[in-house]
């Protein structure tokens, strides 16, 4: 029964029978129900008494029947799809249930009729199995008489994995099985290198890839495992019933108490790299947002994701108010397509290098007809006190003077000197003074 795909009802039930009543939102109670669950294995545990009578027992799994018989009849996809797990687990919880409930003496057989019809109302489309199942369930009913209170119900009286392949419809699967040995994937419990949650998720994509179910994955465990996470395994694997249990030890072991919390910084830290496309950014920051424990709202999501843009689109969406990933992907995807034009622009061929020579682009020459906006240069005298320095008069400049020229600095002025030889231009009238 995997905990994850139980309604709030029946999360609520499954606590209630282990005498937890307070809590009310859907993540406490999983993990408040895993916790427990892991704590009825202990040998002091002791179960509180059973809170429900059989007619509230009865009511709610006839209506948990009616949900599955409508899911079967709705199904037609593979037995590694949600809906198919969805209905295993609501069935496997009404066993249970039925299972754990207390009726008196003349109730009894209504206990039995439910069981069986639990699963019969499964089978009802695959008439040959119906019977076989029905004497099967019939006869351990029977035998068994168990109404344990601390536990799930047993196997022989549960939905076992091969019942449910033999008896719902499903798709026809072409995979074939590939040994867990075979995957060459190892986790050696560095983080440094693959982290516990990345290497889970890596496990389920070659899982469901390599046509594997959980209880194989759960027996062949010890080939995933290396180093320090090989020893771990070893001196625990006989604390967990299936492989979901085993995750749920995983990472309270190698993942550091404080995760969420350095995750949010890292995740802050992570910006678009500059020839990261959107999709791909996108998608790396799903991934991460999906390993938190406690999720974190979309809304915070998507703000943290709009601030670690690259600067481009950052300008660029300033003004659209962005309300999903979905939107910022498709803008996102507009944005980079035009930046790509834009960087593929070319100036026009000239005129000699097209058909159409009448058509083409004729480049206006500006700078013959364009005024010089820009002010002359100032030459630090003024027409009102000219000075020639050849002659030493005023009125005019050196250039013009009409008398013989005479040897002097035509930066300053200073007689007898060129420029290259003035020491005042050249610098070193400064040096000898």
């Amino acid at each position: 029964m995997e905990i994850n795909r139980l309604s709030k009802d029946e999360l609520a039930y499954e606590l209630k029978v282990r005498g937890v009543t307070d809590i009310t939102t859907v993540s406490e109670m999983r993990s408040t129900l895993r916790h427990l669950r892991r704590l009825e294995r202990t040998l002091d545990y002791v179960p509180p008494s059973y809170p429900f009578t059989f007619a509230e027992d009865k009511a709610a799994i006839e209506s948990n029947i009616d949900e599955i018989t409508q899911l079967i009849t709705d199904f037609s996809n593979t037995m590694t799809s949600p809906e198919f797990k969805k209905i295993a687990t609501k069935i496997a919880h009404s066993i249970s249930r039925t299972n754990r409930s207390q009726p008196n003496a003349s109730l009894a057989s209504e206990k039995s009729q439910l069981l069986v019809q639990t699963k019969v109302k499964q089978f009802h489309k695959n008439a040959k199995s119906v019977k076989s199942d029905v004497d099967y369930l019939t006869a351990s009913d029977q035998d068994s008489g168990d109404c344990s209170t601390n536990s799930d119900p047993p196997t022989r009286t549960g939905l076992s994995t091969h019942m449910l392949q033999q008896t719902i419809p499903v798709s026809p699967t072409l995979v074939k099985p590939v040994a867990v040995a075979k995957w060459n994937l190892h986790y050696n419990g560095d983080n440094r290198n693959m982290s516990v949650n990345a290497f889970i998720e890596r496990v389920e994509e070659m899982r469901v890839a390599r046509g594997i179910s959980k209880e194989n994955l759960f027996q062949s465990a010890l080939d995933l495992f290396r180093e320090k996470a090989l020893i771990w395994y070893r001196a625990n694997r006989t604390s967990y019933r299936d492989w979901d249990e085993l995750v749920v030890g995983l990472r309270e072991e190698f993942q550091p108490p404080d995760y969420d919390e350095k995750l949010l910084d890292e995740v802050k830290r992570r910006t678009q790299g500059s020839n990261e496309s959107i999709g791909i950014y996108l998608s790396v920051m799903a991934t991460l947002f999906s390993r938190f424990t406690h999720k974190i709202s979309q809304a915070k999501q998507l703000k943290i994701i709009m601030r670690n843009l690259l600067p481009f689109y950052q300008t660029q969406l300033a003004l659209v108010d962005i309300t999903s990933t979905t939107q910022l992907l498709k803008l996102g995807r507009q944005l980079e397509a035009r930046r790509t034009s834009v960087e593929l622009y070319a100036p026009p061929p000239t005129r000699n290098r097209t058909l159409e020579p009448d058509l083409a682009y004729i480049q206006t020459q500006l700078a013959s007809t364009s005024v010089d906006s820009r002010p002359p240069k100032s030459s630090g005298r003024t027409p009102a006190n000219k000075t020639c320095w050849n002659c030493n008069r005023s009125g005019h400049f050196s250039k013009d003077c009409t008398q013989p020229k005479k040897k002097h600095c035509y930066k300053c002025g200073e007689p007898d000197v060129t420029v290259a030889t003035c020491r005042r231009c050249t610098g070193n009238f400064r040096r000898t003074h």
